[in-house]
């Protein structure tokens, strides 16, 4: 009885106030994402903090989560692949549709980084996670096949 009743002060008073202040905080970093000021939504305006303080300071929450996804596809943008990689491994959901483009992301990163192998495997993955929609990522892995036949 102790246990459930822990259980439930923890969920309603620790991480679902938690969750709802990540929320307030993503809320900002997404405006200045869909504004393209990568910079700005990856590290924050000095009021607002950016993707990466959110993913360190909510990790474990539902947004905290969204927010290594957000800063793996900024870290894209701004061709820093080996931080894209850091963060979009982090990242995981349920939705298979965005976790297909955590996916094709990953394949992304490592296909510029030179390493065919991993980017395959990952685009791979994206194909065989989300099988109702695998034509991006079985389009990626045939252009990193035709690459590697040529080369």
């Amino acid at each position: 009885m102790v246990a459930v009743g822990g259980f439930f002060a923890y969920k309603h008073f620790v991480k679902g106030p938690k969750e709802a202040e990540a929320g307030d905080k993503l809320f900002k970093a997404e405006q200045y994402y869909e504004a393209d000021s990568i910079n700005l939504a990856l590290n924050g305006d000095g009021v607002n903090p950016g993707f990466i303080k959110i993913a360190d300071n909510y990790s474990g929450t539902v947004k905290g989560n969204l927010a290594n996804f957000y800063a793996g596809s900024c870290y894209i943008k701004l061709n820093q692949n080996e931080k894209a990689i850091q963060y979009l491994k982090e990242f995981n959901t349920d939705s298979k549709q965005i976790q297909q483009r955590a996916y094709l992301l990953l394949g992304d990163a490592y296909g510029d980084l030179g390493k065919g192998s991993e980017a395959l495997d990952y685009y791979k993955k994206a194909a065989h996670h989300f099988e109702a929609d695998p034509s991006k990522a079985l389009m990626r892995y045939s252009e990193v096949l035709s690459w590697r036949s040529t080369y």
